[in-house]
C-alpha cells in the first residue's frame, strides 16, 4: 500500500517518471566460501520503515536461488540506509541503521 501512496504522490509532483520511487537500500554481509567477507544488496522500495525493509531483504536473501548464490552462507550482519531520489536523478543514501548477529 505504501508504494502505491509514493508512486500516487510522484505522480503529482515534478519528479521525472524515469526516476526510481524513494526507498531502502538493504546490505547482507556473509564470509564466502574462500573466507573472505562478502556482500550482497537489495533495494527495497515497498517496506514501511527499515525495521520492514530489512524483514523484506532477509525473506528475499532466504530464496534458495539467493542461498545457492551465496553458497549457502550464514548472513553475519545487516545494514539499512534510506535511498532516496532527487529530480535530477542523484541517489543519496542516509545514515546507517545496522543489526549485526541476524542469521538467515
Amino acid at each position: 500500500m505504501r508504494a502505491d501512496l509514493d508512486r500516487q504522490d510522484r505522480a503529482r509532483s515534478a519528479i521525472p517518471p524515469n526516476i526510481p520511487p524513494n526507498g531502502w537500500f538493504v546490505r547482507l554481509r556473509f564470509r564466502a566460501s574462500g573466507g573472505a567477507m562478502a556482500e550482497h544488496y537489495y533495494f527495497v522500495d515497498e517496506a514501511i520503515d527499515a525495521h520492514d525493509a530489512a524483514a523484506i531483504a532477509l525473506r528475499k536473501a532466504a530464496a534458495a536461488h539467493e542461498c545457492s548464490a551465496r553458497g549457502n552462507a550464514k548472513i553475519d550482519d545487516v545494514e539499512v540506509r534510506r535511498l532516496r531520489w532527487n529530480p535530477l536523478g542523484w541517489a543519496y543514501l542516509g545514515a546507517p541503521l545496522v543489526r549485526t548477529g541476524t542469521a538467515v
